[in-house]
């Protein structure tokens, strides 16, 4: 996961980080503890991902793409959510949706 190499960023140098990933900065990233996975989506399936995932996608070169992303909180996903929204902030990157969803689940888990 990039969070346990890039140290004290912010969600611009993360996206930057990843448009900039070639063959040897994938190298250096992996042999420096990072991880990546790659994974392929067909017709009908669906890749869901870990809350605090930083992620990309990329249309194949051949045929038409229409896809559908869904954004869903579980409630076990608080500490993981409390987590990023205290980085989002201290990056001065506030996400309210984010924000808004973490009251609801912080708010469900303690009935």
């Amino acid at each position: 996961m990039i969070k346990s190499a890039i140290n004290n960023t912010g969600p611009d140098q993360v996206t930057s980080f990843i448009k900039s990933l070639s063959k040897h900065n994938i190298e250096q990233f992996t042999a420096t503890g990072g991880k990546i996975y790659c994974g392929t989506v067909g017709p009908n399936e669906a890749l869901v991902m870990p809350f605090d995932w930083v992620w990309t996608e990329r249309a194949g070169d051949v045929g038409d793409c229409l896809g559908v992303k869904i954004a869903f909180f579980l409630s076990s996903d608080e500490e993981a959510m409390i987590s990023v929204n205290r980085w989002l902030i201290s990056c001065r990157k506030q996400n309210q949706f984010l924000l808004n969803a973490t009251e609801v689940i912080t708010e469900q888990n303690a009935d």
